[in-house]
């Protein structure tokens, strides 16, 4: 799950605004968000004290419902920190959807901004971070944890009775966790032309973390795009061979840049990479079926397996765009990166 309200979360906390957690705890038949959906409220500074969030728990009438009751927590200390609210969403919202959702508010003080700021920097550096709260519980419980600690958590990611069964509205004895991480798949993407830099404005939202390589001195080229964004590694290296040995596992790779030679280079790298660790999750060239046709006879002359080149995506994208504007043509290459998650 993308989980960008976390960073806004902190930056909110900063400036000693609190803010409410809005989450969705429970879902019966169709809705537009899936449990653990969840956004960041608060209330700006200046005189107006206008509302602002980031994240959604579906949008429509739900989530304007569930704005209200967030500024009302926010505008009156005296109201509880912990709300349960349930939705019809037919016959109290009249949302086609027509299921049920449970959502919690909690309010967040600005004082815990040590605390929070820790979390972020944990899930920006690869960490998970842990949810938990109980019916007798005043506030959630957070925790970092290990990665073989979250996949055995991953069975209570949905509000549960004890014995296991959903919760209903007469049970009163419950509990709800909540796998937060803030970072969703790693891409290296090497090239730093107009579809790069097309496809880094598309991929950051999504909460990837793109670990941006380029050989030439192109920084001062690059256009409309925060370089010091915390999601956003970017780096100029002579050797970009280097990075794909060091890369983390079950990472994207995608090569697009200015120099077949160099695209050649990096392909036999990647493919190496592969054939020794099996841990590539998504491996894309840019270029054309004579490209690729080329590429494949160099590769097989030079003892590359039939079956090894069958995880090189060249051309890349979805199929039914055939535009070559560079804008266009990353949106279809992210396309074609969310089936691989």
């Amino acid at each position: 799950m993308i989980n960008e309200w976390i960073d806004r979360l902190a930056l909110w906390l900063t400036q000693n605004s609190d803010c409410v957690l809005v989450t969705v705890m429970s879902v019966i038949g169709s809705a537009p968000r899936e449990v653990g959906a969840s956004m960041v409220v608060h209330l700006t500074n200046d005189p107006q004290q206008t509302i602002e969030s980031v994240g959604s728990i579906g949008g429509g009438h739900l989530e304007w419902q569930s704005l209200n009751i967030a500024q009302s927590m926010l505008s009156n200390q005296s109201e509880p920190s912990l709300i349960m609210e349930r939705f019809n969403l037919g016959a109290r919202l009249g949302q086609c959807c027509g299921g049920r959702v449970l959502v919690l508010f909690e309010r967040i003080s600005h004082l815990d901004i040590d605390f929070f700021n820790n979390f972020l920097y944990q899930t920006q550096h690869g960490q998970t971070l842990y949810r938990y709260l109980s019916s007798s519980d005043k506030h959630s419980t957070w925790q970092i944890k290990k990665a073989i600690e979250t996949e055995q958590s991953k069975t209570c990611y949905e509000i549960m009775h004890q014995d296991g069964s959903c919760l209903n509205n007469k049970e009163n004895n419950w509990q709800f966790s909540q796998i937060i991480e803030s970072t969703r798949f790693h891409v290296y993407l090497f090239g730093a032309g107009h579809i790069a830099q097309a496809l880094v404005k598309l991929l950051l939202p999504l909460a990837a973390k793109v670990h941006w390589i380029e050989t030439r001195d192109y920084q001062n080229r690059i256009e409309n795009i925060d370089l010091s964004h915390a999601y956003l590694d970017y780096q100029e290296t002579h050797i970009p061979e280097k990075l794909i040995e060091t890369a983390l596992p079950n990472s994207f790779f995608i090569v697009m840049t200015h120099d077949h030679g160099l695209d050649f280079q990096l392909c036999q790298a990647i493919l190496k990479r592969q054939v020794k660790q099996q841990d590539i999750r998504y491996f894309g060239m840019i270029g054309s079926t004579t490209k690729r046709a080329n590429f494949e006879r160099r590769l097989l002359a030079r003892g590359v397996s039939p079956e090894t080149l069958t995880s090189l995506i060249c051309p890349m994208g979805i199929t039914g765009i055939h535009s070559k504007e560079p804008n266009l043509i990353a949106i279809a290459i992210t396309a074609q990166l969310l089936q691989y998650l």
